[in-house]
């Protein structure tokens, strides 16, 4: 008899949520956790920015199963960091996103993210990211304000970059 309720609480622990994920297998969904740090926000700006315009982000407890939309920056997700790339660059390499200023972004974020102790090509752009996005981070607890104003700070990073180089 414990066996067969265990069975029943099993099946309807894996089952319920597949009969609800109609709601959130929805294109545009990217899911990730709610505690923001420097990759989490430039990966949901590239993704926002340049790979789905359409893109809207769900945030999960760091630590759960992410069940709905396309996971990112999580341990769990299709698209997350390995030892020496951030998401970012994972991001950027499947979608197939290049351009001269998006790689000198993305070589600041895998070195502010990835290599933060042996700074070397964008050094200095890297400095000034952790920072900017760090004070951005501890200024918004809330996960979609936060990414509100990373927004903001990466389109005006990524405008200085392109004047630098006209």
């Amino acid at each position: 008899m414990a066996r067969v309720i265990l069975t029943t609480i099993l099946l309807l622990v894996i089952c319920l949520p597949a009969a609800n994920a109609g709601d959130c297998q929805e294109e545009h969904l990217y899911s990730t956790g709610k505690i923001m740090e420097i990759d989490r926000c430039a990966s949901s700006w590239l993704i926002k920015r340049f790979i789905d315009p359409e893109a809207r982000f769900a945030f999960y407890d760091d630590g759960s199963i992410i069940t709905c939309g396309t996971a990112f920056d999580t341990p769990d997700a299709r698209f997350t960091r390995t030892h020496d790339r951030a998401t970012f660059e994972v991001l950027m390499e499947h979608y197939k996103v290049e351009t001269p200023h998006l790689k000198i972004l993305a070589r600041a974020v895998h070195e502010a993210e990835i290599s933060f102790w042996a700074h070397s090509q964008q050094g200095q752009l890297a400095d000034e990211l952790s920072r900017q996005v760090k004070a951005i981070i501890k200024a918004n607890a809330d996960p979609v304000k936060c990414l509100e104003a990373c927004f903001e700070y990466f389109d005006h990073m990524l405008e200085q970059l392109e004047k630098q180089k006209r």
